[in-house]
């Protein structure tokens, strides 16, 4: 055997690292691969590596963790979204050296405990608002004999526990028997059609006055229970609002409250007028004429998967244009 057979060809380097042929002679120029040989001459039109080299290197590019263009293509959202759970803390990420450039990893076990907290979420947004009894989530009660405020604090079945000014822990029974009333009541609004929400995540305050319950206390006037999704959690409240228009709501009067909602807005935009705010989703429209086979396709898919045409369409451009950044540096 010749002593040649004893490296490796840059096709077969190519093909261990899983990249091109072009991006081997890239290493080479940017050393992080050094071939046997330095001169200009090649064995059967190849240059030759160490094999132990080529491993060393290998285990170089092994990813620590999911890229962020990975966990926008498995949640189904966009990666600027994902760097905005990451820098929010929502989303725990450690930036890490990978194949020369500094990037976000998240683990899979910190990404399958996101999962598990958005599923917790989806079944706390059903019980925000208790219809029948006229009940919603951080409603506000006041005793007209002491003049004692209390809040709703969680709903349990039809029943729930509010929390008064003075610290006092009260079923909703107990509210009515020692009479409090509803200072705040929730009007059904005309639902909003255009597409979207945006995401706020509040801190939970520990105070029922806090201005953060303001916030959610006038969401709640002009959105009503169709245009408003909230969940509560041990140290944040998740809102989710239509695209909306709060006149009034202006700098001058509540400058405190657009502080902190445009400090904890985690998806949509926030636009500050001088008659009020405009809570907006980030989505924008994308009009695409295809085959009509193609459309059956997509259709069928999407059923499949429990998705509607749009959110399966929306999945597949995301992964189409992470897979061609991804692809890009190779």
């Amino acid at each position: 055997m010749s002593l040649h057979n004893e490296f490796l060809k840059t096709n077969e380097v190519a093909n261990l690292l899983n990249v091109s042929v072009s991006t081997i002679y890239k290493y080479v120029k940017e050393n992080k691969l050094t071939p046997v040989y330095r001169d200009k001459w090649k064995i059967d039109e190849s240059l030759l590596f160490r094999p132990e080299e080529v491993e060393k290197l290998k285990d170089e590019f092994k990813k620590p963790g999911l890229t962020t263009g990975e966990v926008a293509t498995m949640l189904n959202i966009h990666p600027t979204t994902v760097a905005s759970y990451i820098a929010k803390g929502i989303l725990p990420a450690t930036k890490k050296l990978y194949k020369g450039r500094e990037l976000y990893f998240i683990e899979q076990e910190d990404l399958d405990r996101y999962r598990e907290n958005q599923k917790t979420r989806k079944k706390d947004k059903k019980q925000f608002y208790l219809k029948k009894k006229g009940f919603f989530l951080f409603q506000v009660f006041t005793n007209e004999r002491t003049n004692e405020k209390a809040r709703i604090m969680e709903f349990d079945g039809q029943d729930g526990k509010a929390i008064t000014e003075n610290g006092r822990i009260l079923s909703l029974t107990q509210l009515k028997e020692e009479g409090f009333n509803k200072k705040q009541k929730l009007v059904e609004k005309k639902y909003i059609t255009k597409r979207g929400f945006a995401v706020i995540e509040l801190p939970k305050p520990n105070y029922i006055n806090s201005p953060v319950f303001s916030i959610i206390e006038t969401f709640y006037d002009h959105l009503g229970p169709q245009n408003i999704k909230i969940s509560s959690e041990k140290e944040s409240i998740y809102i989710e609002v239509k695209p909306v228009f709060i006149e009034g709501f202006t700098e001058e009067l509540y400058q405190k409250e657009i502080s902190i909602i445009e400090k904890h807005l985690i998806e949509g935009k926030l636009e500050v007028r001088h008659n009020g705010i405009i809570i907006d989703s980030d989505l924008e429209s994308l009009i695409l004429h295809i085959p009509s086979h193609l459309k059956k396709n997509i259709v069928q898919n999407a059923k499949k998967q429990g998705l509607t045409i749009e959110e399966y369409a929306t999945k597949i451009l995301i992964e189409g244009v992470n897979y061609e950044k991804r692809t890009q540096y190779l």
